[in-house]
């Protein structure tokens, strides 16, 4: 019985945390239309490309074979699935795209409430957790991810930092399998999240963990054991992904996501002025208006009063007090890092440019200002014979959370643009061919180094257009008098050729590793055409079948049996805890 009033309780407490949050996502309460963001359309139209490719039967590849007008692209090598099959999902059940959009960001914000809820639950009580939820739900970038920029991948890391929080701390105390699953689970998420967040958080969550067992007196063996169980088999498992995003960087033009003027972190400091700066309503006069990158008033007050709170709150305890210290420190080293003052860390720091806006740590800083938000509300250990007092701290929970969803409501005005409910992949190629983001790809960071000439167009968009298998063995490179069966499968293809004299064949993909060719049965090698950078490779004269495919790479082979073995190291964990 005890039990299922738990259960029922917890379902009721997030159940208001997701009424507190509704207003936030009024926006997003829409069947056609999407708010009008940065990334938004480059989104709809991969997700376009992801459901072709689906229906072709490639439920996954590291290799996107209809990006690029058909020529492919390795998009899946070096960036994050977690945001666009999470998308992806209820489109392929009938859900018009633009709703599926608007509900994968409305359960982004919602999901930011809710584990906010219960980390800061365990810590602070739940009063203090409605404040805190609703504070981090309501934090300007929270709501300038989903409503401006439109950045899946990130709106999808954002929840998953309060989670690990929560659930980490569940296993460095308790040492649970359910605190264990769930916590490496979290971790291996967010890394096909959001690979920026993953290497900012990583070392985040690690200090405070760290943390908590010193507070908590947790044995060094224990602790050890613990992080080491946690990071190694959480990002372990994603080694498949992670391993190849990093060690193939030299392959593709990916210096271009750092070097422009607008991905250049020395170009994206932000200033105090604007973080502390009040919430205003838009410019419609302004072509390209300014980001407001900024903490909000109400949740930097209620921060400042929090961070002063073991002042006057003498009954906390040592976990409490332990924690409001590093939410102090930890907020302070997110603005630092956002700040001009730091330029000299970004530029010694390996890998940091590839975080690219400095102003990315302002987001960073919202949880531990939405976590000291909170703690003035805490209930003391005697309010429970004090109604009066309780009473008033109950009115000033409601007033603090009513003014954080206040000041949010200037943010939830977005532009809205209409969107196909079922965009092709032709609407696609159009798109590429209109905006010239080739590849949906801003700053064409993904192309393999061999393409030196970049596409506006492709023999193959006929046969897309004709809702035919792309044709993409070049027959018109046929010797006089030869002849062939193409058999295409999937991404690649079975070739039946007789030919009078030798020639160089021609696939009309894009080459990066993982594409191979044989020739009865034996590999040969491929040549990237110059300056298309197209498969190319020798036939010689007589009767041959070819076969050209998409398949691993010894160095991606490598990456998989790693995160095989670490779901092994998971399965052995759980029996281990469990026995």
């Amino acid at each position: 019985m005890n039990t299922r009033w738990s259960v029922l309780s917890n379902l009721g407490q997030l159940l208001l945390v997701t009424l507190l949050g509704l207003p936030l996502v009024t926006p997003l309460l829409r069947w056609a239309s999407v708010p009008c963001t940065h990334d938004g359309h480059l989104h709809v139209h991969r997700v376009a490309a992801m459901r072709h490719a689906w229906e072709s039967g490639i439920y996954f590849s590291r290799w996107m074979p209809d990006l690029a007008f058909g020529y492919g692209y390795p998009f899946f090598v070096f960036r994050e699935p977690g945001p666009l099959y999470a998308i992806l999902a209820p489109h392929l059940v009938g859900l018009a795209l633009p709703a599926a959009s608007n509900l994968f960001y409305a359960l982004t914000i919602l999901a930011c409430g809710w584990f906010m809820f219960l980390w800061v639950r365990d810590v602070a009580g739940v009063r203090a957790a409605f404040v805190s939820s609703a504070a981090y739900m309501a934090a300007p970038y929270i709501l300038l991810d989903a409503l401006v920029r439109g950045n899946s991948p990130e709106s999808m890391a954002l929840p998953l930092f309060p989670f690990l929080l929560w659930i980490g701390r569940r296993w460095m105390i308790k040492g649970t399998a359910v605190s264990f699953i769930l916590s490496v689970l979290g971790l291996a998420l967010l890394s096909l999240s959001h690979n920026i967040s993953t290497l900012i958080f990583a070392p985040t969550l690690l200090v405070y963990l760290v943390a908590v067992g010193l507070i908590k007196q947790v044995s060094w063996k224990a602790l050890l054991v613990r992080l080491a169980l946690l990071f190694g088999l959480g990002l372990g498992i994603t080694f498949f992904y992670t391993g190849g995003a990093l060690l193939e960087m030299d392959q593709v033009t990916l210096s271009q996501s750092t070097v422009t003027r607008n991905n250049d972190f020395h170009f994206n400091f932000a200033s105090l002025k604007e973080i502390l700066a009040p919430a205003a309503a838009d410019d419609a006069n302004l072509v390209n208006p300014p980001l407001p990158i900024r903490l909000g008033w109400v949740p930097f007050i209620l921060a400042l009063i929090g961070a002063t709170t073991p002042l006057w709150k003498r009954w906390m305890n040592k976990e409490q007090r332990g924690h409001i210290l590093l939410m102090v420190f930890g907020a302070a080293i997110f603005l630092f890092m956002a700040l001009p003052v730091s330029l000299s860390l970004w530029e010694g720091l390996p890998l940091i440019n590839f975080v690219q806006f400095p102003w990315r740590f302002i987001g960073r800083a919202a949880l531990p200002v939405a976590f000291l938000a909170g703690m003035p509300f805490m209930a003391s250990p005697g309010e429970k014979s004090d109604k009066q007092r309780r009473m008033v701290f109950n009115i000033a929970t409601v007033v603090a959370i009513a003014l954080l969803i206040l000041e949010a409501m200037p943010a939830l005005y977005p532009s809205y643009c209409d969107e196909d409910a079922f965009p092709t992949i032709v609407d696609v190629h159009s798109y590429e061919s209109a905006t010239g983001l080739v590849g949906v790809d801003p700053e064409g960071s993904y192309f393999p180094r061999t393409v030196q000439k970049r596409p506006q167009e492709s023999p193959l968009e006929i046969d897309y257009r004709d809702e035919r298998m792309p044709q993409r063995f070049d027959l018109s490179l046929l010797p006089t008098g030869a002849t062939a069966e193409v058999d295409y499968d999937g991404i690649g293809a079975t070739i039946s050729l007789n030919t009078p004299t030798a020639f160089t064949a021609r696939y009309l993909s894009f080459f990066f590793p993982g594409w191979a060719a044989t020739i009865d049965g034996q590999p040969v090698t491929i040549a990237p055409s110059d300056p298309e950078g197209l498969i190319t490779f020798f036939v010689p004269q007589g009767d041959h079948i070819l076969t050209i495919n998409w398949g691993s790479t010894s160095l991606r082979s490598a990456l998989i049996l790693l995160s095989i073995l670490a779901l092994m190291g998971i399965v052995v964990t759980l029996f281990y805890i469990g026995s």
